[in-house]
């Protein structure tokens, strides 16, 4: 037992000291004026004439320091660079300078937890580049990092507790022994574990575009390339509108394909969302005159989304009509 005992008191001291430790680092990474720098890249696309290749950018001060004077290249190996900034704190400037070999983004200063978020295109006849490169100056001494686009910030526990007065932080420390003991106490027991698949969702944007390029509708995959929000609810109208103008079967075959595959390959749609493209589908069956594939999708749509359904009739009284006579509403 007291064995057991030492070794617990052992593991409690080790935990104590490995957090004094992290945090000691981290308080130094904090100290030191420091920017933080990320891009993540799209679907290459075919549109036509041209090629085309997304990108989103951000840039963070996550230290104490305010860092002044700072300048980021960002170049593309292939194809013409357009970027802009989508979002920064108020009041702060900035300049963007194009270079024969990429574009400068400067900013007199970002202050602690500044943050900012471009987005970047690169357009090219033959190829669009799928990466960019990004290299930070300053005529300060700073430290630059590139880090994973959507990075958490880790917080140590034990950075929280120097800020707390003695009791507490002897009360953590018992605590903790409690719980070791407890831990030790129950760990010899089987514990059954349920093993959970990960899920792989790519972004709204590349879901339509990749949909888009895969059937042929180009000016699709560059509206959903520009656009600065798109939605999936949205692409159902958008689809069954140019469908309906163009009133050429081959065209509205590639709109219907393009839906079902959004539908297919996006993973936790909203439901409104789902309802909405099913409902656009059986609207896109009754123009060639599917009519048994124009009552499954609006069934689906119904199962998705009444009140979605029932909004969308509001407008659109023949398929109100078509609805209400095969009793679906």
């Amino acid at each position: 037992m007291e064995s057991a005992a030492a070794k617990i008191l052992l593991l409690v001291v080790g935990i104590i000291l490995a957090e004094a430790t992290r945090y000691i680092v981290e308080y130094v990474k904090r100290i030191t004026p420091r920017v933080e720098y990320s891009s993540l890249s799209g679907i290459p696309v075919n549109a036509g004439d041209k090629n085309l290749c997304a990108f989103r950018i951000k840039i963070t001060n996550p230290s104490k320091k305010k860092v002044e004077n700072v300048t980021f290249h960002v170049r593309a190996s292939q194809g013409a660079l357009k970027m802009e900034v989508i979002s920064k704190p108020d009041g702060l400037e900035y300049s963007l300078v194009d270079k024969d070999d990429g574009i400068d983004l400067t900013f007199p200063y970002l202050k602690h937890d500044d943050e900012v978020r471009l987005k970047a295109q690169v357009e090219s006849k033959y190829y669009a580049s799928d990466s960019l490169g990004i290299s930070v100056s300053s005529p300060n001494d700073i430290e630059a990092k590139k880090v994973p686009y959507e990075q958490v910030k880790e917080i140590s526990l034990f950075s929280s507790l120097f800020r707390m007065p003695f009791v507490f932080f002897s009360g953590f420390v018992f605590a903790s022994i409690v719980f070791s003991v407890w831990a030790w106490r129950v760990s010899s027991q089987p514990e059954q574990t349920e093993t959970k698949p990960s899920v792989y969702e790519m972004d709204r944007r590349d879901i339509v575009i990749s949909a888009a390029s895969v059937v042929g509708l180009p000016h699709i995959a560059e509206l959903y390339f520009t656009a600065p929000d798109p939605k999936y609810f949205n692409e159902g109208d958008i689809a069954y509108s140019l469908a309906a103008a163009s009133n050429k079967p081959d065209e509205i075959e590639k709109y219907h394909r393009l839906l079902s595959l959004t539908l297919g390959s996006a993973k936790g749609m909203a439901p409104e969302s789902e309802a909405n493209l099913y409902y656009s589908l059986g609207r896109l069956d009754l123009l060639i005159a599917d009519d048994t594939s124009a009552l499954s999708d609006f069934r689906n749509a119904i199962l998705k989304s009444r009140p979605i359904v029932e909004a969308q009739t509001k407008a659109d009284a023949k398929t109100r009509k078509y609805l209400i006579d095969r009793g679906l509403l």
